[in-house]
């Protein structure tokens, strides 16, 4: 038996290290974990699909390949460096104030849940998590590896090449948040490479104060993918930037610029990456349910004119099909035209299709997956009906032409990427789309500017348009947009 390295509480600077695998599973965690770096800079969690009715010895045989400590976990758990935590069967497991907490998993989808467990870390803990995506069946783990990386994490997955079940990772790679693809033996040692490299937030960040350079990145993004960063926060920039120098192991800021300069792909990779979003079904119902009790006192069926609705920046497009639901309730009788429009066309030919892995329904009601989505066997599909009111496309906020005559604008956590002035030139656009009346809908960080609109509920972040002034009744480059 291997001398076990001794336990210690995790300290600041130590990273979380959630490891998702199902199918295929046992053979990627038995090489990976031969090849982990033997310290105490890391903790590791594994959530393997089980059988819920089994016991498992996942635990015992994993214990035989790393001197690291192994545990399985039955009972909520402080975490502590240099050691792995296996999910118990039949539980998903989350991040909380640095405790492993279990809870019992939903009727529906994979246990344990690898989306439950690295959403937790993107809500908690972010820029100290990698996510590492293994052999698997299914699409568990992109949705939350979109939201870790969006919120400052890293993401490695296995090659799928070397995947005895390659479906798990190449539906993250799909995601386009994936920092790094390797075979299992070379994540450890890249692992290591992250620690040294500086993924813990307190070491500088290579490219705040160079803004130089970044000026000349931004500028090989638009000339390569005609999309303007320019107008993004520095510090969501630099972020996504840093993140990349990080995931091709560039030494500085110049050499990952020569990078760009002989890489087209990586060129489309970092835009890709400075585009990542995240969305989902009912987000924060109870904003949604405030949003719904307003139209609810403006459903006049006996109006012939359609219901007109732009949700910019809709990313994959479920609170847009949310809308759709909610709205076809509420005015049953009355046409309705929903416009989704974002940046990135993979996230637009998502939103097209319509289909949905188990563990982006969430927020969703059982009566509403059995009248509005049709399942299958990972998933759900948007029913037809819910589609026919959406029309999807690409379209840039700051550049293309407006929708007009708008009854309502749900734009949430778009703005808070903006600097000041674009937040006044998008507020001015809004203002000019929508109706006098119209409703604005924002998301919980952002506010809507008194010139324009007055609070209609301040607490939900939805506003109602002002009516326009006469020098505002003609602004250059808008159009109509009919289905």
């Amino acid at each position: 038996m291997m001398e076990r390295i001794r336990k210690t509480q995790v300290a600041d600077d130590f990273l979380i290290v959630a490891i998702g695998s199902s199918a295929g599973g046992l053979e990627a965690l038995r090489s990976l974990f031969q090849h982990l770096p033997v310290n105490h800079d890391f903790s590791y969690v594994v959530a393997q699909h089980l059988a819920p009715q089994h016991s498992s010895m996942l635990a015992d045989l994993l214990s035989r390949e790393t001197v690291l400590a192994v545990k399985q976990l039955d009972e909520d758990t402080v975490m502590e460096a240099g050691s792995i935590y296996v999910t118990a069967p039949n539980r998903n497991v989350v991040y909380r104030d640095g405790w492993l907490r279990l809870q019992t998993p939903s009727l529906r989808g994979p246990k344990p849940s690898v989306d439950t467990l690295l959403s937790s870390l993107a809500e908690e803990f972010p820029r100290r998590a990698i996510a590492i995506i293994l052999s698997g069946s299914g699409s568990d783990g992109s949705i939350g590896a979109k939201r870790l990386k969006v919120a400052g994490g890293l993401v490695i997955a296995q090659d799928s090449k070397t995947a005895k079940y390659p479906s798990m990772p190449k539906s993250a790679i799909a995601t386009t948040c994936v920092d790094r693809t390797l075979p299992t033996e070379q994540i450890g040692p890249s692992l290591q490479q992250c620690r040294e490299q500086g993924l813990n937030p307190p070491q500088p960040n290579p490219v705040r104060k160079k803004s130089s350079q970044v000026e000349q990145i931004l500028e090989k993004i638009s000339l390569a993918t005609s999309i303007d960063f320019r107008g993004y926060k520095s510090n969501t920039i630099s972020r996504r930037i840093n993140q990349r120098i990080v995931a091709t192991r560039s030494a500085t800021l110049q050499d990952y610029i020569t990078l760009l300069d002989n890489n087209h792909e990586e060129l489309q990779n970092l835009a890709q990456n400075c585009l990542v979003s995240v969305t989902s079904f009912f987000r924060e119902d109870g904003r949604f349910e405030a949003l719904g009790s307003l139209l609810k006192l403006r459903a006049d069926a006996s109006t012939v004119e359609p219901f007109r609705v732009w949700v910019p920046g809709c990313a994959t497009g479920e609170e847009t099909y949310s809308l759709s639901m909610m709205l076809a309730e509420i005015m049953p009788a009355r046409r309705i035209q929903i416009f989704g429009t974002d940046l990135d066309q993979a996230a637009i030919t998502v939103a097209r299709r319509g289909w949905y892995p188990v563990g982006q329904l969430r927020n969703v009601s059982q009566a509403l997956l059995q009248g509005q989505f049709k399942e299958s066997a990972t998933g759900y599909q948007v029913e037809r009906q819910v589609r026919d009111r959406v029309v999807f496309a690409r379209h840039d906020l700051l550049r293309d032409p407006l929708f007009l005559n708008l009854d309502l604008i749900s734009c949430r956590n778009l703005l808070i990427y903006l600097k000041p002035a674009l937040q006044e030139e998008v507020m001015r656009k809004f203002h000019h789309a929508l109706k006098p009346g119209g409703l604005l809908f924002l998301g919980r960080s952002e506010h809507a500017q008194s010139d324009y609109f007055d609070s209609a509920d301040r607490k939900a972040r939805i506003y109602i348009n002002k009516p326009l002034l006469e020098t505002e009744r003609r602004l250059p480059f808008t159009r109509e947009w009919n289905s």
